[in-house]
């Protein structure tokens, strides 16, 4: 029995050519207005210059995944802990 895949997930997993992507991604950006769209385009023009490489991108993401997933994990162990005044709740 094979898996069927849902469609988002094809969608996600397709490569497109860098062309396209360029090309989707001016469009996105033009459709963005106002203080927010401003916002956004900094962003991202900042990110851009700061990791000017997909693989200087990838290991940002990398690692700040590892960082959330350790908050994450600190987290659940500190709910997990009895409060340190013997009292219940938050």
């Amino acid at each position: 029995m094979t898996e069927e895949k849902e469609p988002s997930d094809a969608f996600w997993e397709t490569p497109i050519p860098p062309e396209e992507f360029a090309r989707r991604e001016r469009e996105t950006l033009a459709a963005l207005a106002g203080p927010e769209g401003d916002e956004m385009r900094a962003t991202l023009e900042w990110f851009l210059r700061r990791y000017p490489t997909p693989l200087q991108r990838i290991a940002y993401i990398r690692r700040k995944m590892r960082e959330a997933r350790a908050f994450q994990e600190s987290a659940v162990r500190r709910m997990g802990d009895p409060p340190a005044d013997g009292r219940g709740g938050a």
